[in-house]
C-alpha cells in the first residue's frame, strides 16, 4: 500500500513510477487539474507541484526546465531521492552565482545614467 512506499524513500514520487488515478484523488480530497496538450502549446508546472503525463498516440516530446529567480527558494529547499544512485540532483549555487554575475554585468551603472 501507499504508506509503505514512503518507508523506503521519502522522495518516492521522484521515481516517476507512481501514478494515482483521479478517482483515488477524489476519494481523499486532493484537488487536481487535468489537461490535454495540443500541438504548439506549453504546459507550465509550478514549484513543488507534482505532475505526470503519458502519451496516447505517436508523438515527439521535449521537456525544458526553466525557473524564474522567485523559484530559487523552492529549488534550494527541494530534497532528492537518496535510494537511487543516479537520481537527478541540481546544485543551484553555481546557477545563483552565474545569475548574479550576469545581472552585475548587464545592469547600468547609476553614475553613467546620471551623467547622460
Amino acid at each position: 500500500r501507499m504508506p509503505d512506499m514512503f518507508g523506503s524513500c521519502s522522495e518516492f514520487l521522484r521515481h516517476k513510477s507512481t501514478m494515482f488515478p483521479p478517482s483515488f484523488l477524489d476519494q481523499i480530497g486532493v484537488p487536481y487539474v487535468k489537461g490535454i496538450q495540443e500541438p504548439g502549446e506549453y504546459i507550465i508546472t509550478f514549484p513543488a507541484a507534482y505532475h505526470a503525463g503519458f502519451n496516447i498516440g505517436f508523438n515527439v516530446a521535449e521537456a525544458t526546465n526553466f525557473a524564474f529567480r522567485s523559484w530559487l527558494p523552492a529549488g534550494l529547499a527541494a530534497r532528492h531521492c537518496t535510494c537511487i544512485s543516479d537520481s537527478v540532483r541540481l546544485d543551484l549555487l553555481p546557477l545563483i552565482r552565474a545569475m548574479d554575475d550576469f545581472a552585475d554585468e548587464n545592469s547600468e551603472d547609476e553614475t553613467d545614467v546620471a551623467e547622460e
